[in-house]
């Protein structure tokens, strides 16, 4: 990863109606930044879908994206 980047989530296939996504995370980073990076890419890639190129990087969709996850996780 080049320097001050933590992770990224990059579209690397739009086939049909499932785009797949690349998420890399620094692995400089503890095991906790680590889950919180995941968490966070992740949130870009649920947000994006295959309209990647409309939404803005942590807009309102990215949002709603991070508290879904976050919901998930802390169910139960």
């Amino acid at each position: 990863m080049p320097d001050g980047v933590e992770g990224d989530c990059t579209l690397i296939a739009k086939e049909g109606k499932s785009p797949r996504f690349a998420i890399r995370i620094d692995n400089k980073l503890s095991v906790d930044a680590q889950f919180y990076v995941l968490l966070h890419e992740w949130a870009h890639a649920l947000s994006w879908g295959s309209e990647s190129h409309r939404i803005r990087f942590h807009g309102p969709e990215w949002g709603l994206a991070m508290s879904r996850i976050w919901q998930s996780l802390l169910e139960d």
